[in-house]
Parts: structure tokens; sequence; C-alpha cells
């Protein structure tokens, strides 16, 4: 490992109980895990930090139930969002239903390993990122729903520091991906625009792709740049993380909104017209990356790649917008298969913590 492990838990118990700050009743996780909402689960360890417990539902693992010649994983990217390197946090999985097996937890340089009741680790880098893909410990697991609960301190916009999102896959023998969804904590998103995000994406992979669509609601253009962060890094600080690892920049302009809004003539007696629409740009990360020179040249570095089986050039990546004016983000991830067919699945910007 080149880096520190943040704190890892399985629920493996049939029930576990975590302390609430405020004295109220014990919460159960395994039960409350599912409905969303990010709730207080603890003072932190100087008693004035409050943690937050967010949930990804849904997660899937082993062979298909319906199918045994295909199977699900779980692949598990986490970031924190904030500017400054965070420590005590964790990732908790507990059954949405039916008994937790044992999981493996595979890096991607490849290494792997079983985790257990608890596994712990450490920090995690501003701007940092990780992933590991979760599959069953034996390959005789028939799959069931868990959750991927997160642990993680409240931050100053009161959402948790350390955003969680999971990307199920079924994939055949030959390991075409036959279906995919994305899950989140829905308390971790919003469709407010901002002027700061950032997205987990890994970058510069022949099997993989995302787009990036910028959605404009102002009726003067935004200008926004997107910076690709080398996400797996534990430098904790700030400043010297974005002089080393920004690897490559660009700056889109999104078009103002159409139209605008009015009214028909008072006499006519009628609502008045809608609003905008939204002006719209599009980054597809996968063709900027192989035509930027800077982009390309760090991909194309072998001690930068960073994926399951190393199969590169690509790495594993934050990329964070920064916009003029407040926009809305939207993903798609492309998964392109080894038969020439590809699956979109759409997926989540986060916003970053707002700086003091």
């Amino acid at each position: 490992m080149k880096r520190n492990l943040i704190v890892l838990t399985v629920a493996i118990v049939a029930m576990v109980f975590v302390p609430l700050a405020n004295g109220q009743p014990p919460l159960n996780i395994n039960t409350a895990n599912t409905s969303g909402g990010c709730p207080t689960v603890w003072t932190s360890y100087d008693g004035t930090q409050i943690v937050q417990q967010c949930t990804m539902a849904n997660a899937m693992a082993g062979i298909d139930p319906n199918d045994s010649t295909q199977h699900w994983q779980t692949v598990f990217p986490f970031f924190n969002r904030d500017h400054v390197i965070h420590s005590g946090t964790q990732q908790t999985f507990v059954p949405d239903g039916g008994a937790l097996f044992p999981m493996t937890w595979t890096w991607p340089n490849g290494g792997s390993e079983v985790v257990p009741i608890e596994f712990t680790g450490a920090t995690i880098a501003p701007l940092g990122s990780a992933k590991a893909v979760i599959t069953p410990s034996t390959p005789d697991i028939t799959a069931t729903p868990f959750a991927v609960t997160s642990l993680s301190l409240r931050a100053s916009d009161g959402l948790p520091d350390l955003i969680g999102e999971i990307l199920v896959e079924k994939m055949d023998a030959n390991g075409n991906v036959k279906t995919a969804y994305t899950s989140v904590d829905a308390a971790t998103i919003t469709a407010i625009p901002q002027t700061s995000w950032a997205v987990q994406v890994d970058t510069g992979y022949s099997d993989e792709d995302t787009l990036i669509t910028f959605l404009n609601p102002d009726r003067s253009p935004a200008t926004v740049t997107v910076s690709f962060w080398n996400g797996y890094n534990d430098q904790p600080n700030f400043a010297t993380r974005e002089a080393t690892e920004v690897y490559a920049t660009t700056t889109i302009t999104v078009p103002a909104a159409e139209g605008g809004p009015g009214r028909r003539p008072f006499i006519a007696r009628r609502p008045p017209v809608e609003g905008p629409a939204k002006g719209r740009a599009t980054l597809d990360v996968g063709s900027f990356c192989s035509q930027d020179v800077a982009c390309s040249g760090y991909l194309n570095n072998p001690a930068n790649d960073w994926k399951p089986n190393n199969a590169g050039p690509g790495t594993a990546s934050l990329a964070v917008i920064s916009s003029s004016s407040p926009v809305q983000v939207q993903l798609v991830r492309v998964i392109n298969n080894p038969d020439g067919s590809s699956v979109a699945v759409g997926a989540y910007a986060f916003p970053l913590i707002p700086q003091q």
C-alpha cells in the first residue's frame, strides 16, 4: 500500500449500536442505514465535532441469484471534499437483508485482502480520493443487497467531509458489464447551482469514459475551470498537493441560459411565460485527455497508473470544478465492454466544502 488506509468496519453481528451525542436512544445501523439523510451519530474525539452517518444502499457482490453465469461487484470510490486533511473516518458494510459475508477489498494497484471485522487506518488527504472493488471473500457466495455506510465529520456546510458513491455492476464470465447503477446518500448531493464541485473519475482508460455536463441557469455565460488531480495521495498540505498533483487543466465556456422571464399582455390574463432554459456544455474526459499534452503525458507515465490489474495508461482522479458563477453538474459514466458493447450510467458530482 502506498498510503494509510482510513478505518474500515464490517458489521458481521446481527445488531450494532452506536451512541448518539444528544442522549437519544442508540441508533441501530442495521435498520436505520438505508433511510438516508446523514443523521448525527456521535460527538467526535474532542467532544466538539459532529460525526455523520451516510449510506449508499443496494450494493451487490457475488453470484447473481437468477443466473449463475453472471456475477455482481461493487466499486466504491470516495474522497475528502475539504482543503484540509481529515481523520477518524470509517466505512461500515451492513446487509439490506440476509446475512453479510466477509468481503475482498481490491485496491487499484491489484493488491487485495479480505476485510475482517475491523480494519484500522488513519487519514485521507485534502481533495484526496481512494477506490476499492468489493467482491465476496469466496467465489461461491450468492449476491444479496447490502449497504455501504460512511461515517465522517460534519463540515461547515452541514454535509460530511468524506463523500462516497457506489457503482454496482453485473458482469458475465467474459467481463462484459450487462447492467449497472449508482447509489449515494441523497443528503450528500444537491441540485442547487454551486461554484465549486468535485467528480470522482478514472481518467485515461479505454474501457471507460466520463461525460461531465455543465448547466448554466444564468443569463450570462459561465467560465468553468476543470482541474484533474491525482486523487490517491497522502500529502496532507493542500498547497503542496495543488502544486504537485494537478496534472491537467481545461477551461470551458458554458453558454448563457436561453430566453428569459417574461409576461404576456395583461389583457390576456394568462400566467407568466416559463423562465429561461439552462445553457449547456459537456466535457468528454476521455477525448480531452487523449488530445491534451499535459494529461496524456501524465497518464502515459507508468508510475502514475492506478487501476485494478494495472490496465493503463490511466489513473484514479478527482475532476475539481471551479465556476465564475453557479452551475449545476451532471455526470454520465460510460463502460466499454470487451465485446464492443457499452453501458451508460448516470452518476454524481458533489459540492466542495466552502472555504472560510
